[in-house]
C-alpha cells in the first residue's frame, strides 16, 4: 500500500478509504513516520466522520485504512 499512497500524492490524486468504521474520501499530502507508526497526512472532502465536520485535516495510521482505491 506505501507505494500507492506515495504515487498517489505525487499525481496529485485523491483515495477512497476505510476507517475507523467510516468510508473516507481525501486528498493526501504528506506520507511518513510519526512514533514509529505509518502516517498519511489527508485533507478529507467527503465520506464520514465521527471527530467533526467536513472538509478537514485528518492524520491517518495507513495499518488502520482498509479497501484503498486511488482514483
Amino acid at each position: 500500500m506505501n507505494q500507492q499512497l506515495i504515487d498517489a500524492i505525487r499525481d496529485h490524486n485523491i483515495v477512497e478509504f476505510d476507517y475507523g468504521g467510516h468510508h473516507r474520501i481525501a486528498e493526501p499530502h504528506v506520507y511518513g513516520r510519526h512514533n514509529e507508526t505509518e502516517q498519511l497526512l489527508v485533507y478529507q472532502v467527503g465520506g464520514g466522520s465521527s471527530s467533526g465536520g467536513l472538509p478537514q485535516w485528518r492524520r491517518v495510521d495507513v495499518a488502520k485504512m482498509s479497501g484503498l482505491q486511488v482514483s
